[in-house]
Parts: structure tokens; sequence; C-alpha cells
């Protein structure tokens, strides 16, 4: 195969805790494209259009933001019927499905050196500090066969590898500083993502509380519990349970289930 026919592959990194879920969910996209097609042969919208709006809010929950973008573009072609858009939309999640390679998000590792757990970019194996420890030893000997010069570099590379480290520092504080905040305010109920929530998306958190306990239990949950934005009942799929319209609370999916057992809220 040549170089301009080979199909790249597109590369998503998922969370440990779903990796094992991710096979069984792209089966049933497979699935959810045989009756695409068919529903487009016989122009049944309607079934075109549940099964957007079912794509849009499962795909974020597994951390596959295409499915859900592509969901959310089924839904709108199929409310102005148009045949070739929505014919595009398949062909874009077949081809989606078909070449996406799913890997773990890499989780803290020992150093390789010293043994402190560290989170690793890329293929590293030495944590920041034996990175350092490693560099002076390199200045050490470099300045001990000149030690003008090279003494000059050292403290220039010293001066520039802490300037970086530091701005990583502040660059991790930032992105930090609001989930602390957000895990200090009074009365929030506990959930995955750092999204502000308005009080109906809270209450909505405690539902599916409600709900993940049942799923615990291996219960049925309450049918009677309702999204307090719409009053509409929580959709059950799969030991999982998911708020009907998250775009009232201005996110893209709030879900919970039996694995993961507390509320996630995605944007």
């Amino acid at each position: 195969m040549s170089s301009e026919n080979r199909v790249q592959k597109i590369t998503v990194y998922i969370d440990a805790d779903l990796i094992s879920l991710i096979p069984e969910f792209l089966e049933n996209r497979q699935k959810d494209i045989i009756v695409l097609k068919k529903a487009l042969e016989q122009n049944d919208y309607p079934a075109i259009q549940a099964i957007g709006h079912n794509l849009k809010g499962s795909g974020g929950s597994y951390g596959l933001d295409t499915i859900t973008e592509i969901g959310k573009s089924l839904e709108q072609a199929s409310e102005n019927k148009s045949v070739t858009e929505v014919g595009e939309l398949i062909g874009r999640l077949s081809s989606y499905l078909e070449n996406i390679e799913v890997l773990e998000t890499k989780r803290n590792m020992a150093c390789a050196f010293c043994g402190r757990p560290f989170q690793p970019r890329a293929d590293e194996k030495y944590c920041p500090q034996c990175i350092v420890d490693k560099q002076e030893k390199i200045i050490e000997k470099s300045e001990e066969k000149a030690p003008g010069k090279k003494k000059r570099d050292k403290k220039v590379l010293l001066i520039i590898f802490m300037l970086l480290f530091a701005a990583a520092c502040v660059a991790v504080l930032i992105i930090q500083i609001p989930k602390i905040l957000d895990g200090a305010k009074p009365g929030k109920p506990i959930r995955q993502g750092t999204y502000e929530t308005d009080r109906t998306a809270d209450e909505c958190i405690k539902n599916l509380w409600v709900i993940s306990k049942a799923l615990q239990e291996n219960k049925a949950p309450d049918s009677s519990i309702r999204c307090p934005a719409t009053n509409e009942p929580y959709r059950i799929e799969t030991a999982k349970a998911y708020c009907p319209n998250p775009d009232k609370h201005d996110l893209k999916s709030l879900s919970v289930s039996k694995e993961t057992k507390i509320p996630e809220a995605l944007k």
C-alpha cells in the first residue's frame, strides 16, 4: 500500500477504569452503523435521530468525543431530513471506528533511578529530580576538563532548567486550583469532572448517587426518579444511567455506572 492510500490510525487515550468497556462499546457502535444505513434507505429519520441522540450522550462518557460530535450532527441532519449529510456522517462514523486505536492513559510510575513515583510524559523513565541530578553530574565531569567556560555553561543550563521547571509547576497549579476551589464549595455533591454546575445539575447528580447505590446492589433503579431540569426519567443502559437532558445542565453528558460508582459530568 502506498503512503498516499494508507489511513493513519486515530489514537485515543482512555482511563484504566474504562479500558475494559471499550471493545463492547465499539462493537455496539458497529451495530448502530448497520441500523443507520437501513434507516436511511427507508427514510426513517426518527430512528436516525434516536441513534444520534444516544451517540451524543454516550461517546463523551467513554472519552470518545468524536462519537459525541458525530451523534450531535446526526441529530441535526435527521431533523433537516438531509439524506446527503446523514450518509456522510455514517461514513465518517464507520471510518472512525475502523481506524481508532484505544490506549490506556499512563499512570504514575516509579523512577528507574530513585524509585520515587512520578507522572511520565511520553517514554520518560526518570523523575525530574533525577534528570537534574544526572545533568549536574554531566556538567561536573565537563568542568573537570574545562573549568572556565564549562562552569558558566553549567549555571546557564541550571537557570534555564529551573525556569522551565518553575513554569511547569505554575501550569500544574493553574490547572489544579479550579479543582481545589470547586471541591471546597459547600453543598456541592461529589462527582467526577471539575466543571461549574448549577443547582439543578447538583440535584441531578444527587439523583445519580441514589441510582448508583441501586446499581451496586444489583437492583433496578427507582423509575420515579427524574431529572429536575425536565422531569424526564433517566436512561438506563447496561448497568449505566444517563441524565436524559445533559444539555439542560450545560454538559455533554452526566452519568453513573456500576463500575465507576461516582457520577461523572463531562463538558
